[in-house]
């Protein structure tokens, strides 16, 4: 919040998690069948350049287990900040698509363009690394 010297109309938070590869037998070790290897799975969260998280975390829950209870605080913190903000969620999707969200009290809540976990029009995710279509939280 420091780096702005006016609030910005829009702050975008992009949630991002990676296969953080293991060699050894470090504690809580586990094997990605996705990164196909042994690996942790740290979520990092960004704002524009700025890292405001980063948790090292065993890589055998789901990645997007703890992502509340750490955007939580940083959305509250910029709330108190500058109450007017638009603040955008990217996360990655389990499919790997790239998807949207405003969090909870944005302007909009409670809408969605489809129900959660529903697929896109058409029966089909997005393809792998596509931007999903925004479902406002």
């Amino acid at each position: 919040m420091e780096a702005h010297g006016a609030p910005p109309e829009r702050v975008v938070l992009d949630l991002d998690v990676t296969g953080l590869p293991l060699r050894g037998h470090q504690e809580g070790r586990f094997f990605h069948g996705y990164y196909d290897e042994y690996c942790y799975l740290p979520l990092y969260i960004f704002a524009g350049e700025h890292l405001l998280c980063a948790r090292l975390r065993t890589a055998d829950p789901d990645a997007s287990t703890g992502s509340r209870e750490e955007v939580e605080p940083i959305v509250g913190r910029l709330r108190a900040a500058w109450p007017a903000v638009e603040i955008i969620l990217l996360y990655q999707t389990t499919t790997g698509s790239r998807s949207r969200a405003r969090p909870k009290g944005a302007p909009g809540q409670g809408r969605t363009d489809r129900g959660q976990g529903e697929s896109p029009p058409g029966g089909d995710e997005p393809e792998r690394g596509a931007v999903a279509d925004p479902v406002i939280v």
